[in-house]
Formats: C-alpha cells, sequence, structure tokens
C-alpha cells in the first residue's frame, strides 16, 4: 500500500490490491486502449452533462465494444464473496457491475465527488455500494500526478485525506458514499498513448423496497 497522508477525520474503509490482473492481461489491456483513442470522447457527469470546470478526462465510448471489461470482470467477480469483509462494512447483493474506461490527459483532473445518487439522480437499476478503480499505463510511466484522494469525514485541509498512487496493475476499492477526487495529471508529451488510465467499477446492490 502506498504510504498515505495522515488523516485528522475518520477515514472511509478502502483497500488495495497489487498485482491485479496476470501480466498478460494488464499488457493487452494497454495495447488495446492506446490503438483505440477514436473511441474517446470528453467524460460527463451524471445525466450526460459536460462540465470540464468538475470533470476534464475522456472516457471510452460504446461503439468500442466491451471486451476489454471481461478480464476485470472476472477478477472482480472473484473479490466480491470477501470484499465487503475486507472493508469492514455489512455484506450485500450485487445486481449490477457498472464499468467506465477512462483517460486522463495533461492537466486532466475529476474535482471532489461521491458516487452515490441522490434525489432525482438515482438510477432505476439500484444504488452503488462500492467503487473501484484498476490502474495502467504505457512503461516507462510519461505522466505524473493523477493520485486519488479518498477524504476523511468531518475534516478539511491539509492532513484530511490519503492519496492513492495510480500504479501500474493496482486496483482499489472503498465504499461508494466516499468523497474522493483524481488530482491534475502532468504529461508533458501531450499524447494520449502516454495518458494516464484507469477502469472505473460501481457495484449496485437492488433498491431498497423495489422504489
Amino acid at each position: 500500500m502506498p504510504a498515505p497522508t495522515a488523516a485528522s477525520g475518520r477515514m472511509p474503509p478502502f483497500r488495495i490490491y497489487r498485482d491485479f490482473l496476470p501480466p498478460e492481461d494488464n499488457r493487452a489491456l494497454i495495447d488495446w486502449t492506446v490503438g483505440r483513442q477514436r473511441f474517446f470522447a470528453p467524460s460527463t457527469l451524471v445525466g450526460q452533462i459536460h462540465d470540464p470546470s468538475r470533470r476534464s478526462s475522456m472516457s471510452l465510448q460504446p461503439a468500442a465494444g466491451k471486451s476489454w471489461r471481461d478480464p476485470i470482470r472476472r477478477r472482480i467477480d472473484a473479490l466480491v464473496p470477501g470484499c465487503f469483509a475486507d472493508l469492514g462494512i455489512a455484506p450485500c447483493d450485487v445486481s449490477l457491475k457498472q464499468f467506465e474506461m477512462v483517460a486522463y490527459e495533461h492537466g486532466a483532473y475529476f474535482t471532489p465527488h461521491i458516487d452515490t445518487m441522490t434525489g432525482p439522480n438515482r438510477e432505476e437499476v439500484g444504488d452503488r455500494v462500492l467503487s473501484g478503480v484498476y490502474y495502467f499505463h504505457r512503461e516507462p510511466k510519461r505522466f505524473t500526478g493523477g493520485a486519488l484522494r479518498i477524504h476523511a469525514f468531518g475534516a478539511e485541509g491539509e492532513g484530511s485525506f490519503v492519496d492513492v498512487a495510480p500504479e501500474q496493475n493496482l486496483f482499489v476499492l472503498f465504499p461508494s458514499w466516499a468523497r474522493h477526487e483524481v488530482r491534475e495529471v502532468l504529461c508533458p508529451s501531450k499524447a494520449f498513448a502516454d495518458s494516464r488510465f484507469a477502469v472505473n467499477c460501481w457495484l449496485y446492490r437492488p433498491r431498497r423496497g423495489g422504489a
């Protein structure tokens, strides 16, 4: 686990899994992604809102297909039975897994937010309960920054967060209600192939009461 920044508030639980995919699957995903730049478009917020002041990145579009998800889905399927205990939170049924591939180019970031949705933004398919991020990039790495910053409850400012570095073939899992952000990425080459790539994963539980 990367050396975390000490947090003065109560930290949400999180778990880091290194060497998440077999090396051959990691390399294949890198090669596949680098060759699909034409399928990436500006990332959006809930409701397909494009607001680069809050989220600046590029997301893979459905036209690229879904087969790239399979190795990650298999690993997550294997984690699900024990991941709630790993995080020290109450278990629940997982009704859906959702995936999004994102490229963070030079200057990209995502301001603090949570992944759960409330009010009119709630999804009919269920509620997000766990969020995960898988990191991958070309070697040697040609960007800096881009840490996942997980914020403590009831704390602000210096010492109120933990930064998880976007290391090669690393997966981090945390509750979807945890406040987090992506720190700015610096990529001097400004080449798409040198981006900080990530796969966001959301695990849903069935909607309580069916509503």
